[in-house]
């Protein structure tokens, strides 16, 4: 189809999984990097990796949006696809926390149009109004309609009527790490996607993961923070403390902005 024909149609929505998410601390990092080519060059690695790793990994047709911090993807609707969907996210968002950002979005079934060059719809408003009203901290909110079709997977957890991803367990981290090989998906395909070879994840026992994960949150944690990003960050290392039973945030002596 010519631009011109493309530009004059009319297309339709079509019923898709939706997720809507930003990265915490984006703008910081942002300001960090500076004009310094390596730092501007991790930050746009990074969104790559999420853009290309949910492409190659969700067996349908996918879609991904991108705005500074901001990822929209969508994905068509098949048998099966919405649990690997979701479980491609909750590894997203493990890998990122280790990269030292945090994820906060919502996820959502529903109509929505997404090509290459626009990105709009009801379940994208949706999916925008649960990551800005709902999600509050690092956490991926899910409707409940998601939870049903995705056969309420064992890494979503609900709290207060909220479905959410939970991939910040010692289970999940195992799953990562034992599945971080080329096994299911070769050499030449991440080569095709413009990735570089996952390899493999060294054999440490999942609670080690996460343990890893628990420590890059001690540093942001202690460092001078407004009450609104403390509690977010408080809430993530309280959930990953209880687990590893290690003492919570409060334990922690609190730096705020005014003392410095």
């Amino acid at each position: 189809m010519d631009k011109l024909a493309d530009y004059d149609r009319n297309p339709s929505y079509e019923r898709r999984i939706v997720a809507f998410y930003d990265m915490l601390g984006w703008r910081s990092e942002i300001a960090d990097a500076g004009t310094d080519p390596n730092k501007v060059g991790n930050l746009r690695r990074l969104i790559l990796t999420h853009t290309r790793v949910l492409g190659m990994s969700v067996n349908s047709r996918v879609n991904v949006s991108t705005f500074s911090d901001n990822v929209v993807i969508s994905a068509s609707i098949s048998d099966h696809n919405i649990a690997q969907f979701l479980r491609e996210v909750a590894v997203m968002q493990l890998l990122t926390a280790t990269l030292k950002f945090l994820l906060r979005g919502g996820i959502v079934l529903g109509d929505v149009y997404h090509d290459n060059e626009a990105v709009f719809g009801p379940a994208l408003n949706r999916a925008y109004d649960l990551e800005r009203c709902v999600a509050k901290f690092p956490r991926v909110v899910l409707d409940e309609e998601v939870v049903l079709g995705a056969g309420s997977p064992d890494f979503v957890a609900v709290e207060d009527g909220v479905y959410f991803l939970d991939p910040f367990t010692s289970q999940f981290v195992q799953f990562w790490l034992d599945n971080s090989s080329d096994r299911n998906l070769s050499g030449k395909a991440f080569a095709d996607s413009g990735l570089p070879s996952s390899g493999r994840l060294p054999p440490v026992p999942g609670y080690l993961g996460l343990q890893a994960v628990l420590d890059d949150l001690k540093p942001r944690l202690r460092s001078p923070l407004e009450d609104k990003d403390y509690t977010k960050i408080a809430w993530l290392f309280d959930r990953i403390a209880n687990r590893l039973g290690q003492p919570p945030s409060s334990s922690y002596p609190r730096a705020r902005p005014e003392n410095y």
